[in-house]
Parts: structure tokens; sequence; C-alpha cells
């Protein structure tokens, strides 16, 4: 029997490739999840790997392999990872992103930021994997442990500087991607969604607290900092947590003069006047926060963030794929991932303040998903619109017919229309459209697919509304 430190030795020596599943090879890792435990699979990994990692409690009879008994498996695996990949984090910086709404934007915001004055960036988010042009596509927010690092190696291959990415709260509270050694962590807000995962508002949030309580306070990087949201309740206590840290905390309040209209926010910032080429104070706020975090990390190059190379970055930035992004100008459509009562609400407040001639929004939501959103996200939408068409977004198992039922709860009048194709929804929603008029399709964004009974259709909300309509340049 071999202990942790002869299999931290054997991650360079032997060089086995990780495993947690038991038809693979090289050194399998029995760990423990919040629904399986690796040790079930234990007789069917010891006939094709060459090293089994088992707990300490565990007996194995008829292996011929090596067996490593360890405390804590998941905490080796993370330590062997590190070995075998031979990552320098003081290199290679690591930003984690949490909070229900505004990852995606925050963490492509910044990558915006750091590319533009010269660094290599890595993204994994919600959308895909990414480092320049080389992409790689994902179905999950934030990998699994060994995927994490695989990509991690990926990136320092390549040349990052730096690696942004989105950390969700089923992620911190599986702790997939462990306690990677962290620059920052940054919470951008919090509201009601995943209660199917998480049972109650408080058990959601401590699991985001985790990012900071456990992940940025085991980091061994010595200027580590967070960047906290200060616009929301949960930053005092998130602050009060982890008080002996660097904290940066952003308030909307710091920006005067916000002006916004369909394509853009203008702003005043530090006594300096200026721009973001995209819609609504919830994306100048992700901006700021994004920026701030920016100044933190490139403070011994302070010619970076001036007031001009800042201009430059906001006359340069595009809006997010999926993310408030117009894809028809007369009448305004605009497709978006809302899919929160909150963000919802959020959206469509911002842009009925821009007085259009009718603010319409079709949208749907999630199967096999918290349910308890859905009438809340029916009242949202009847409250801030003038019209709500009810589709499917993602029904996965159940039927269609069920989730819309579910949100016209929240309705008080009927919706203009509804039916559980969502092509067709779009479609009626779209002939119904004076050129004054504003559509809001939210809750799928920048998805190229549609799951349905467990298969994923080809489908785009952008292409649908590209195709019905006549294009009509910006």
């Amino acid at each position: 029997m071999k202990a942790l430190k002869d299999l931290l030795q054997s991650a360079q020596k032997q060089a086995w490739k990780a495993s947690t599943h038991d038809k693979s090879s090289g050194v399998f890792f029995a760990c423990r999840g919040v629904s399986s435990d690796g040790h079930s699979y234990l007789e069917s990994a010891s006939k094709t790997h060459q090293a089994l990692v088992v707990s300490k409690d565990v007996h194995l009879k008829n292996y011929s392999g090596i067996i490593f008994k360890v405390e804590d498996v998941n905490l080796a695996l993370e330590l062997y990872l590190q070995s075998y990949f031979q990552i320098d984090f003081e290199s290679l910086q690591l930003i984690a992103i949490t909070g229900t709404n505004g990852k995606t934007t925050c963490a492509h915001m910044l990558e915006h930021m750091l590319t533009q004055v010269g660094y290599q960036v890595g993204v994994m988010g919600t959308i895909n994997h990414h480092i320049g042009d080389r992409v790689w596509e994902t179905n999950l927010t934030t990998p699994g442990l060994i995927s994490f690092y695989e990509r991690l190696n990926d990136f320092k291959n390549l040349k990052a500087d730096y690696v942004v990415f989105e950390i969700s709260s089923h992620a911190l509270e599986q702790e997939r991607v462990g306690t990677p050694p962290l620059r920052a962590a940054v919470f951008t807000n919090l509201s009601q969604d995943h209660l199917d995962f998480h049972k109650d508002m408080e058990s959601y949030f401590k699991s985001k607290l985790k990012l900071f309580t456990e992940v940025l306070a085991k980091s061994p990087i010595k200027n580590k900092f967070a960047v906290l949201n200060g616009d929301t309740p949960q930053s005092d206590k998130i602050k009060s947590e982890i008080s002996n840290q660097n904290i940066i905390t952003v308030s909307l309040n710091e920006v005067k003069n916000i002006k916004s209209d369909f394509n853009k926010t203008s702003f005043s910032l530090d006594h300096e006047k200026l721009e973001l080429n995209c819609f609504g104070p919830f994306n100048l706020h992700n901006w700021l926060m994004m920026w701030r975090l920016c100044e933190e990390l490139l403070k011994e190059n302070p010619e970076l963030t001036s007031y001009k190379n800042h201009k430059k970055l906001l006359e340069s930035y595009k809006t997010t794929s999926g993310r408030m992004e117009m894809v028809h100008v007369k009448p305004r459509v605009f497709v978006d991932f809302a899919h929160t009562p909150e963000s919802l609400s959020g959206v469509l407040k911002n842009l009925k303040a821009l007085n259009p001639s009718r603010l319409l929004v079709l949208f749907g939501c999630g199967g096999d998903r918290d349910t308890t959103k859905r009438a809340l996200m029916g009242q949202a939408a009847e409250e801030f619109s003038d019209g709500v068409i009810l589709t499917s977004d993602n029904p996965r198992t159940e039927a269609p017919e069920k989730i819309i039922k579910d949100i016209k709860r929240g309705l008080v009048r009927a919706p203009l229309f509804e039916h559980p194709d969502r092509a067709k929804a779009i479609e009626w929603a779209l002939a119904k459209l004076e050129p004054d008029d504003c559509l809001l399709i939210a809750g799928k964004g920048h998805e190229q697919t549609q799951e349905v009974d467990g298969v994923k259709y080809k489908f785009s909300d952008q292409a649908i509304v590209k195709k019905t309509l006549a294009p009509v340049p910006f």
C-alpha cells in the first residue's frame, strides 16, 4: 500500500493519466460526490487501471496493480493534477466569477480589456471555452476537475497569461474544481434560481460564498483579491466572512450622468465622460466591476488603465452573443439569456424606460429545473411589458404545455399568444410588430440547440429572427 506522497511522485515518474471513469485506464480515483461514490466502481476499474486511489477505510483483494490509500480522494486528485500538469499559477493567473446573472458578460468584458492591452486570455464559461481563435464547445458552465485542469494545461501551452472562468453554485457545492490557486474572485449578484438543487435562497447563497471562504481563502497567491457588487445585500456578508482579504467593492453610485439608448450607455467616471457600446445600467455595472478588477491586476502598469486606454477599450467592445444582443433594428428585437425573475424584470424595466411604442416579451422556462420561479417569471413579464408571448425554453423531459401553465399562474391577464413550438411563437410575435415596437426574446440567449425529451435539436433564436425579418442596416 502506498500513500499520498508516493502518489504525487508518481504523477511525474509514471505519468499515469488520471481518471474517475471505471472504463478508462491509468490511475483511477474513487472520488465521492453528491450523488455517487467512485468506490462503487472499484471492481470494474481494477480490471483496466494500473493504479487505484481509495479512501483509507477501503480494503481490496485480488488486485495486482498499485493501491494508494489517502484521507481524501477528491483532494488527492486535485493535488495529483497539479503535479501532473506542472502549471505555474503565478504566471497563469486565475480569475473566477460567480453570481446568478452577469457571469458570462463579465468574463467576456474582462477578456476584452486584457487582450486589448496585450495579454493572452483563456475563458471557460457558459458559451464555450476559448483562447483567441481556438474554441472548445462545452455543455457545462463549469467543467469537472480533470477537464478543468486539462483545459488549464491547454491554455498554458497556448501561452495564456490569464484564465477567466465562470463558476456555478452547483460546481461550488460539488467542489467540482476543488480549490485552484486564484488571483481573484468576483461576485456579481444573487437572485432566485436553481432552487430545485439548493432548496432555498440561504443554501444557494452559502454555495456562492464558498468561492470566497474556501477557494479564495485557501489560495496561496500572495496578491489575491475579491471584487464584490456593492449594490447587493450579500456583499456585506461576504466581506464579513473574508475581512482579512483584499476586497474591492464596486457600486454603480461611482458613476454619474448615466444615459442609455438602445445601442449604448454614456456615463461619467472619475470626472471623465465615457460611452459603453451596449445597452443598460446593468451592463455598465458589469463593466465597472471588471474595470476595477483590471486596474488592480495591472496596477504595476498604470498606463494600461489610463483614461485614454479606457476610452479605447469601451469604443472597441462589442456585446456578448445572446446578452442583450440586438438582432434587428426596426422594429427592435433583442435576444437575451435572462431566465430568472430578477434578470427578466431588470431588462424589461430598462427597455421600458426608453419608451418604445410597445414592449413585448417572449419567453418560456426550462424543464426539470426550479418550478417555483415560473409564476414569478410570468408576473415580472406582465408587470414590465405591454404584452406576453409564452412558449417553450428547453423543456427537457417535461411537457411544454405544463411549463406554460405554471408560468400563467403568475399572470393576471391572458398572454397575447402561447405556443409550445418556440419557432412558431417567435414567428407569430415578429409578424405582429410595428416599426417602433420592441420585442425581447428571453431565456436561451447564445444557445444553438433546444433540448426536448433528452434530445438536443439545432435551434437559434437569432437565426429565426434573421430568417423571418428582412435585414435592416444597423
